[in-house]
């Protein structure tokens, strides 16, 4: 891991790695391939942004488990795992400069992302899930899940679009707040049909 310059958001960036995970599924926060918790403060104090990176599980835990105010994810492969990005915000709200997830591969995840942001009055940032690739099979169809934490006193902000989904689909959980900003998911992204086999 390492600092980037004072001037970026990240305190801390990984790029260019390969990362290969083991099938451990004891205890929630051991099971990720990356993972920000830190068992006293959350991920309060940390911030990463993950670049061209290639994730690959064994069909269980989670590739990314984020648990941080600040984060990024750009130009990833991540695939077999039961969750690619999972990401709990129980104690603060998106930061301004945002959460973008752009530019991505998710292969053979039960959830390409799956998470929630609450727990704040600040005015969030918009999560944007934007130009990513999302594959499943017939068998295990993809999801990308984003949802408003019951105890969240802010409003999201969330951008899924240009997406291209095969055997996937997407799902969006009490995001109907006044001032809650969601971009129309079926007009902005492409849901491959089911493809025939001759």
């Amino acid at each position: 891991i390492k600092s980037s310059a004072a001037s970026d958001v990240y305190k801390r960036q990984l790029k260019g790695l390969t990362v290969q995970a083991g099938k451990n599924t004891q205890g929630l926060w051991y099971a990720a391939a990356i993972n920000t918790h830190h068992e006293d403060s959350g991920g309060a104090n940390i911030s990463l942004a993950v670049e061209n990176c290639t994730i690959s599980g064994s069909g269980v835990g989670f590739g990314i488990m984020q648990d941080c105010p600040a984060f990024s994810l750009k130009g990833c492969t991540i695939s077999g795992f039961a969750e690619g990005l999972s990401f709990y915000g129980d104690n603060w709200a998106v930061p301004k400069q945002g959460i973008p997830i752009t530019g991505n591969q998710f292969h053979n995840c039960g959830f390409a992302i799956h998470g929630y942001f609450g727990g704040s009055t600040e005015n969030p940032g918009t999560i944007t899930f934007a130009d990513n690739i999302i594959t499943g099979t017939k068998a295990l169809r993809s999801k990308v899940v984003i949802q408003d934490n019951s105890s969240n006193n802010s409003s999201m902000q969330v951008r899924i679009q240009n997406n291209r989904l095969e055997h996937g689909l997407i799902g969006l959980v009490m995001l109907d707040g006044e001032d809650e900003i969601v971009v129309d998911v079926l007009a902005n992204n492409t849901f491959e049909p089911v493809k025939k086999s001759l």
